[in-house]
Parts: C-alpha cells; structure tokens; sequence
C-alpha cells in the first residue's frame, strides 16, 4: 500500500524567485497580445513578458496562497525512504485562460522554431521539434523544477523527488478538466557530477518539452545538464476513463511515478553503472507495455486488464508476478504440444479476480500447471538455458 501525507505549503517565494529573472512588473496580457502582432519577440522574451503579467496579478493576491504543495509518499514496506513531491495547486489563481491564449495568439510554425541547423532532418522531425518548442513553461512548473533541483542538490539528500508539470494538447495549450488544469507527475533523479535524468511514468514525448525549454532558457547558467529520453512508454492505461485504485482499474501517473521513484531508491548503486533509469530490470518490470517488458502478457484485443499486481508496493510481490509471467511466456513459446484448455491462461477468468493477492495465486496455479504439462526433458532443457539468463529456473 502507498500512504500519502500532505503538506501543504504556502510558497510566498514564489515572486521573489522570479523577479530574480531580472523582471519588473508592468504590462497587462491585454496589452500584450495587442503589441505582438508587430514585434519580433523570441521565446525567452515572450517567458519575461509573461512573468512581469504573473507578478502583476500576483500583488494582488493574498500572501497566503498556496500555488505549489508537498506531498510526501512512503511504502511500509520501506520503512526507510520517503519520496518528496512538488505539486501544483490547480485551485490557485494561475492565470490559465491567459497563459492558454497567449500560445493560441503567439505560437505558429513560422516563428515557434528556427529550423535552418536541421534542413536534413524529416518534415515528421521537424514538426515534432516545433510542437515540443511550443509547450513554452508556465511560470509555476519553473518554479517546481527550481524547488526539486534545489532540494536534489542538498547534502545528504534523496537521490529522487516527484514534480508535477501541466498537462498540454500539442498546441501548447494547457488541458484542463472543467475550470481546473490537469496536470502529470514526473521523477526527477540525481546521478550525480550535476547529471539529472527525467522519467516520465507513462509516455516520455509527454515531458521531453520540459528539458528542452528549462537547460536553454532558465538553467544553462547552472552547469547542470537534464536528460530525458524519446520515445519511452513505461506505462499506459488502456482506458484514460478507467483509472483508479480499485482492483479493476489502471493506475495513474503519481502511483507509477512513486513506484519507479522507490525503485531507483533502491538500486541507488546502479546509477552509475547504467546509462538510463530505464535500463533497471526493476523499472522495466513495472511496465504494462511489451516494448519494454517482453514478458508482459499478450492480452487479446479485447481484453483490458490492468493487472495491478505488477506495479505493487511489495517487493515481494512484483518479483513473483514476474518470475511467474517469465516461466508462463517462455514454456508457451517452447512447448511443441498445445496446452490444455484447463491449462491454458483464461483471460476472462482472470478478470474476475477482484484482487492482486488472489491474481497472483491464480498465475501461480497456471504456472504449475503448465510445469507439470511439460514432461520432455529436453524442452525443459531449453526453457531452462533461457530462463537461466534472468536467473530463474524453471524445474527442478
């Protein structure tokens, strides 16, 4: 079980933070989207333009505001890590509609992005560049991912911390839920020699703007360097409308995004032996894609199963759930007799379970099974030389 305490903060620095930009508060948006049409402003104007328009309304804010919380997420289990986050508050007075305009008004393909350096690259890589470019940051996610590098950089501190970011359309445009924003959880991690590494639980292409807009415009004068890489869908739930706690449903962001960060906790030592976060066995055995985890079941097209035992806060869970699929997907693929219909894995079944404890003796049952099926030695030779390599064995 993930247990969340909160505590929220009232960041009154917030301000403070930004004026270091060298900014003065004057102007009106209105004033602004009138003016633009004629001027040349790049990007980095267009940030401090918005910042004196944040201040502006600012001032006439109560103090007390809270426009950014902490919350703090642990794991019984592990009794000796505790995971920080940086939200954002979305019922705080964050100037959406005017931040969402100003994309709408300033942002087309002919000034978003200066494309003469990539003349080889693709139209599709083009397009992709300018879109990214286009998710300009709001004033508070600078804000955010100021406070969780200042607190990764702290002696004696966490090697990971969460931040919430605003979730965008591809226009740049912030997507919102009614009158409030939505937004998506992200894992910061400290490798240390001032190299930090961005995981995004779900979809990478969700956050890759993040890096892009913060290493040129706000923090290339720190000397520190954020990675993130393309392309990488961790987790992803089939249905953006079943996402939930319950046994049925998909996780969200923030349960996957505690997950990977009590990971990467855990294998503290490997950071800097590999790469990526992502080449952690232990991360990728949280995935429900088969592009990063091959052992993740093949469900039928018409099956949507969350299979929640796979990213649970025990340990010692996930490793079963993994070492079962592992023996279940490698004797399928080896076996040259078809299994019995008894034997085989009923998917419908399984959906019936209503919980990840009982979902996790159901495999384990079927995987039995399916070991005491397979009779001839030398398939199990094979199955044994394969699952041999992720230091599984598959009979005795």
């Amino acid at each position: 079980m993930l247990v969340l305490s909160a505590d929220i903060q009232s960041i009154k620095n917030a301000d403070k933070y930004f004026k270091k930009i060298s900014i003065e508060t004057s102007g009106k948006v209105s004033e602004i989207l009138q003016t633009r049409k004629d001027e040349s402003t790049n990007q980095l104007e267009l940030v401090r333009k918005f910042l004196k328009e944040w201040i502006f309304f600012k001032k006439n804010q109560s103090e007390d505001e809270n426009y950014v919380f902490e919350d703090f997420y642990s794991i019984p289990e592990e009794k000796n890590f505790l995971v920080k986050r940086y939200g954002i508050n979305v019922k705080s007075s964050l100037e959406i509609e005017e931040y969402n305009q100003i994309m709408k008004t300033f942002f087309d393909k002919s000034d978003s992005i200066d494309l003469t350096s990539s003349k080889k690259s693709s139209k599709k890589s083009a397009d992709k560049a300018i879109e990214d470019n286009k998710k300009l940051l709001h004033p508070v996610e600078v804000f955010v991912l100021q406070q969780a590098l200042a607190v990764l950089q702290q002696a004696e501190a966490s090697k990971v911390v969460l931040l919430d970011i605003f979730e965008r359309k591809t226009d740049g445009t912030i997507n919102m839920q009614g009158k409030l924003a939505k937004t998506h959880t992200l894992v910061l991690c400290d490798k240390g020699d001032k190299q930090f590494e961005l995981i995004d639980p779900s979809n990478s292409d969700f956050s890759i703007h993040l890096v892009s807009n913060c290493n040129r415009k706000f923090f290339a004068s720190l000397g520190i360097d954020i990675v993130v890489h393309k392309n990488i869908k961790l987790y992803i739930p089939a249905s953006s409308n079943n996402v939930g706690s319950e046994y049925n449903q998909f996780r969200d962001c923030i349960d996957i995004a505690a997950k990977v960060a009590f990971v990467i906790l855990n294998n503290v030592h490997l950071l800097s032996k590999q790469s990526s976060v992502y080449e952690m066995k232990e991360i990728q055995e949280l995935s429900n894609q088969r592009e990063v985890d091959e052992m993740y079941p093949d469900f039928p097209q018409n099956v949507q199963y969350p299979l929640r035992v796979k990213q649970s806060s025990s340990n010692n869970d996930r490793n079963d759930c993994h070492e079962v699929l592992c023996k279940i997907n490698v004797a399928k693929t080896l076996a040259t007799q078809k299994l019995p219909y008894e034997i085989e894995l009923n998917w419908e079944e399984m959906q019936s379970i209503d919980d990840h404890k009982k979902t996790l003796m159901w495999l384990k049952e079927k995987q039995e099974k399916i070991t005491s099926f397979i009779m001839d030695r030398e398939e199990q030779n094979k199955i044994n030389e394969i699952l041999s390599v992720r230091g599984l064995k598959f009979k005795s």
